[in-house]
């Protein structure tokens, strides 16, 4: 999804852990979005060069692509190159994406940081301290938002139940 900020959504938070990497060593992280997933770069070619209308009518009404992402497109490529259907096709399928910076922590879904995996054992409970266990959002982990992160907390405090109960 893109928003006022940048971007967000399910793809970028699988990335997440590469491109705080990333950004913390190179200040900025460079991924790349295939605008039209279900086409090989062939097919994407042929629906292009099949259609009988303008280029960005093409991509509105044959390829549905958004109009936020024909504008990244034009505003990305000279005019030249938005003609050009192979090298338009290419930036499609391979659009290269700068993040120069997280989204700021007052409007983070979840952030990075926490007790690190290597200070727990296979049951969560601290290395240096007995009986104390840490699991969930407590982990440094970068942990999946939404349903899925409360399903994760909740499937980590079942086996941990699991695991106390059978001591």
């Amino acid at each position: 999804m893109i928003t006022k900020f940048g971007l967000e959504g399910n793809a970028i938070y699988a990335l997440s852990g590469e491109i705080q990497a990333e950004l913390a060593s190179e200040k900025e992280a460079i991924i790349y979005g295939d605008f039209k997933p279900t086409f090989d770069l062939k097919k994407l070619i042929e629906k292009i060069n099949y259609s009988k209308s303008n280029i960005t009518t093409t991509l509105k009404e044959k390829l549905k692509l958004p109009k936020v992402i024909i504008a990244l497109l034009k505003t990305s490529l000279t005019k030249e190159e938005f003609l050009n259907i192979e090298i338009l096709a290419n930036f499609i399928k391979h659009f290269p994406l700068q993040i120069k910076s997280a989204g700021p922590i007052d409007e983070a879904i979840s952030t990075t940081g926490g007790v690190a995996l290597t200070e727990v054992n296979s049951n969560f409970e601290l290395k240096k301290i007995e009986d104390h266990f840490c699991i969930g959002e407590m982990l440094d982990w970068n942990a999946p938002t939404g349903g899925y992160l409360i399903q994760a907390c909740a499937s980590m405090g079942a086996y941990l139940a699991n695991e106390l109960n059978n001591r």
